[in-house]
C-alpha cells in the first residue's frame, strides 16, 4: 500500500534582497523608458540568485527618506548604477560605503568616472544597451555580486570601499585618568624646560632671604608638603639650586597659595635635607 504523501506544502526558500539605487527619470540624454530596461536588465541578470528591489521600495507608505536609509542599512547586498551621476544615486551610494556593507557599482560607457569612488571596481556596460555587450555584462554584474556577498560572509570587517587603500592602521588612544599631582607635574615639566632656557638670566636669582619682607604667613599641610616634594624628586633632578627653587615657588602658585620667598626658602632648604 502507498505512502500517503503529505499534504504539507514545501515553501520555497526566500531568497536573498539585492537592493538596487539606480536613476529613474530623465537625465544626461536618456528617458526614464531607458532606465526601465537597464532595470530590466539588471533584474533578469541576478534573478536566480536574489529578489532585486529599489531601496526606495517599501510594503507600507510612510516617509520615503526613512524607507531608504533602513534598506541601504539592511539588505544583503547593492548595486549602484552612477550613470548620469544622478545626485540622489551618489547621495545614497555614499550612505551605504559608510555604512560598510557590500555594494556594486555599475556605470555606463558615456559617463566619465567619479572620482570620489574611482578606487572602486565598476561594472561597464554599453548606454546603447546592444545585446551581445550586454549579455557580457550580465554575466560580470552576477559574479562580482555574489563575490561580494562571499567575501562578507567570510570576513565580517569587509568593506568594499576602504578594503580598496589597502591596510590603514589608526592610531590607539589609552585613555587615561589622572589626578591632579599628575597635572600639576605635567605643568611644571613645561616650567622647568622654560627655566632651563633661561637659568643664567638674573631674574631667576633669588632674593636674600633676610631682605625680603614676609607678606604672608599661610603655609603648607604635612600632607601637601610630602606631595610637594615628591614632585619635586621627579622634576628637579639635574636642576641647579636657583632653577629648583624657581620650580618650587612656581609650585605654589599651582597650590593657590600666597608663600613668601622666606617660606619658599626654608621650604627649599628642607626639600634638600630630605634628599641627603
Amino acid at each position: 500500500m502507498a505512502k500517503k504523501q503529505s499534504s504539507r506544502s514545501t515553501k520555497p526558500k526566500k531568497k536573498p534582497i539585492c537592493g538596487l539605487v539606480m536613476p529613474i527619470s530623465d537625465i544626461d540624454g536618456c528617458t526614464a523608458e531607458h532606465w526601465a530596461r537597464v532595470r530590466g536588465i539588471i533584474e533578469e541578470s541576478l534573478a536566480s540568485d536574489f529578489e532585486v528591489q529599489m531601496v526606495s521600495d517599501a510594503p507600507d507608505s510612510g516617509v520615503i527618506q526613512s524607507d531608504i536609509v533602513q534598506n541601504l542599512a539592511t539588505n544583503p547586498v547593492v548595486v549602484c548604477d552612477v550613470s548620469g551621476r544622478n545626485p540622489n544615486v551618489m547621495v545614497e551610494l555614499g550612505l551605504r560605503l559608510a555604512i560598510g556593507m557590500p555594494v556594486v557599482i555599475i556605470k555606463d560607457d558615456k559617463t566619465p568616472r567619479v572620482f570620489d569612488v574611482d578606487p572602486l571596481r565598476y561594472v561597464p556596460y554599453r548606454r546603447d544597451l546592444r545585446y551581445d555587450a550586454i549579455s557580457d555584462f550580465k554575466r560580470e554584474l552576477k559574479d562580482r555580486v555574489r563575490g561580494s556577498i562571499r567575501r562578507a560572509e567570510e570576513d565580517p570587517k569587509y568593506s568594499a570601499f576602504m578594503d580598496a587603500f589597502g591596510p590603514i592602521k589608526v592610531a590607539r588612544v589609552d585613555r587615561l585618568e589622572a589626578g591632579v599631582w599628575e597635572l600639576i607635574s605635567d605643568r611644571l615639566v613645561r616650567i622647568e624646560h622654560r627655566i632651563a632656557t633661561a637659568a643664567s638670566r638674573d631674574d631667576l636669582a633669588v632674593e636674600d632671604p633676610s631682605s625680603v619682607s614676609v607678606q604672608s604667613t599661610e603655609t603648607l599641610t604635612a600632607v601637601e608638603k610630602d606631595e610637594l616634594f615628591e614632585t619635586l624628586r621627579r622634576l628637579c633632578d639635574g636642576l641647579n639650586e636657583v632653577s629648583g627653587r624657581h620650580v618650587l615657588q612656581s609650585c605654589f602658585r599651582l597650590f593657590n597659595k600666597r608663600l613668601s620667598r622666606v617660606y619658599a626658602n626654608s621650604l627649599y632648604d628642607e626639600y634638600l635635607e630630605s634628599t641627603t
